[in-house]
């Protein structure tokens, strides 16, 4: 199965009529309900990670794992707001990782409970589940605290889930979870990491010269008078992380 064709699976199974039972994690109970996580979930970035990404992998250390550490220590470091990472499994399967950063998609004017400030929620998926209805009760809310030991925080609410699907005691849970959560951060902070995009710089558009772009014509490539905006586009060098079209639509 190509990338192309799960995805178009997944958004399929999105538009289906919720199942019975499949609501949304209490925490982003805010958020509103399983049909605006689908829309959500429909529109976010997707990037490619196509190298191993792990703290003993000399390799990764060399290039950007240690940029990439180091710069967890302080901040993670985010590209957007609403996001995914698709990566290949040893099994040739296809691996798709949504993150969304919670407090920024809350209706307007609404503040965020003091345990979702810069909360994300994770929430993993795969080709192998290909047939199944995504449920989003299976994510996890985390928090990135950082320090030498690159903290992060995972909700009671979270945790408690996890244990109850599981059957299994709650320090198995949260060791399980921390993975998880830790795998994520990184891979995020590697993404982000500026080894991987160029910027180009080119300047906005009056209405007029959009239409001839859209018509054919070039676009212009200077205009001292006008404010240059900002787009991201892949690294020529960089194949392996790249970035994506918005929700590969």
């Amino acid at each position: 199965m190509t990338f192309e064709d799960f995805l178009e699976s997944l958004y399929g199974r999105l538009r289906r009529p919720v199942p019975r039972g499949a609501g949304v994690p209490p925490e982003l109970a805010p958020l509103g309900d399983y049909r605006r996580l689908a829309t959500l979930l429909a529109q976010a970035h997707v990037f490619l990670v196509d190298i191993d990404i792990d703290i003993d992998d000399a390799e990764f250390i060399r290039t950007i794992g240690r940029d990439a550490m180091q710069d967890l220590q302080s901040t993670l470091p985010l590209p957007f707001d609403n996001f995914a990472i698709r990566k290949q499994g040893e099994r040739g399967q296809w691996i798709f990782s949504w993150i969304l950063r919670i407090e920024r998609h809350l209706p307007p004017n609404t503040l965020p409970p003091d345990d979702l400030r810069d909360a994300l929620f994770l929430w993993h998926t795969s080709s192998e589940l290909s047939d199944l209805q995504p449920v989003f009760n299976s994510g996890i809310v985390w928090s990135h605290v950082g320090g030498p030991e690159l903290r992060i925080e995972v909700t009671e609410a979270s945790l408690e889930r996890f244990r109850q699907a599981r059957g299994c005691s709650l320090a198995e849970v949260k060791n399980d979870v921390m993975v998880v959560a830790t795998a994520a951060m990184l891979e995020i902070s590697a993404i982000s990491h500026p080894a991987n995009h160029i910027v180009e710089r080119t300047p906005n558009l009056t209405p007029r010269e959009a239409r001839r772009v859209a018509a054919g014509e070039p676009r212009p490539a200077r205009k001292p008078s006008n404010r240059p905006s900002r787009r991201e586009s892949d690294h020529p060098s960089r194949p392996r992380h790249s970035r994506t079209p918005t929700a590969e639509s």
